[in-house]
This record gives C-alpha cells, sequence and structure tokens, in this order.
C-alpha cells in the first residue's frame, strides 16, 4: 500500500499528532501506540459541530500529506526532507486553520489546550523529523492525542 510505510507520518497527525510507530516486520513504523482514553459520553450540539468542521480540517490535512507520500518510504535525508517539506508545514496550516473556528461556549480553554498540545507535537516533529520512526510516540504527541480523544475529536490528534 502506498502510504503503509508513512502511517506514522500521517496518524501524526494525528495528526495530527501521535508521530511516533513501533516498527513492523517489514522494517516500516507501525501505527502508533498511543493511550486508551474515551470521548466524552454526550456531547452538546454546539460541540458536535465543532468538533465536524475540525475533524474535516484535519482530515483535509491527513488527505494533502498522503497525496505527496512518496512511492517507497524515504530514509535518512529524505525523510527529513518529507517531513519538514510536507508533514510539519501542512500541520502547521491545519492549526491555522483550527485556531480560526469558534469554540462553542466555555470549551475555549479545552480546545486551547488540546491545539497547544498539536503545535507542541508539531514543533518537535519539526525540530526532529526522524522522530516520526521513533518505537513511541513523543511524550507531545500522546498528550495531544489524549486531549484530543478526552474532548471528543476523531480525527484531529487521534488520527
Amino acid at each position: 500500500m502506498r502510504v503503509r510505510g508513512l502511517i506514522g507520518v500521517v496518524a501524526l497527525a494525528a495528526a495530527l499528532t501521535a508521530c511516533g510507530g513501533s516498527g513492523s516486520s517489514s522494517g516500516q513504523p507501525a501505527p502508533p501506540t498511543t493511550p486508551d482514553v474515551t470521548a466524552p459520553a454526550r456531547m452538546s450540539a454546539a460541540r458536535k459541530a465543532f468538533v465536524a468542521k475540525a475533524d474535516e480540517i484535519c482530515a483535509a490535512s491527513n488527505r494533502a500529506i498522503v497525496a505527496k507520500t512518496p512511492q517507497q518510504q524515504p530514509s535518512g535525508t529524505a525523510l527529513e526532507r518529507f517531513v519538514q517539506g510536507v508533514v510539519v508545514p501542512s500541520r502547521r496550516t491545519m492549526l491555522r486553520k483550527l485556531r480560526a473556528l469558534t469554540p462553542p461556549p466555555g470549551d475555549a480553554a479545552q480546545v486551547g489546550a488540546v491545539l497547544d498540545a498539536i503545535s507542541a507535537s508539531v514543533d518537535q516533529l519539526g525540530s526532529d523529523p526522524t522522530a516520526v520512526t521513533a518505537a513511541q510516540p513523543s511524550a507531545e504527541a500522546t498528550r495531544a492525542y489524549s486531549l484530543a480523544k478526552e474532548y471528543g475529536f476523531t480525527t484531529c490528534g487521534v488520527t
């Protein structure tokens, strides 16, 4: 599959943001391991609408990354160029769009914490693009995943 080797990159997203993956038997990164956090059982209509808009922005970022994913898994400097030239800019654009959304009443602090955690994960990946191949997600990615999932996102910071 075209994106198999870079599932961890796309998951940064996971992501936006869980950006590490354990090595698979093929030597390519596997999906990241993340804590088991459940989304809130009940969400207000305003939160559901906000999450839907935000998750579509994140999904569009994922699609943009997938569209630019090379056929062969890059390594070394090619991986660094891909992460710094495609993944990080795509995620920064995604974050700008997410920050332009108006959170539901009373949710600004929680949404801000999620976006700050995703931003920290993107910054960490920009500083160390090889982190995408790490055996475990970074602390920043794990925090972003936990906060995003807790808020109710299904794509932003989660996949």
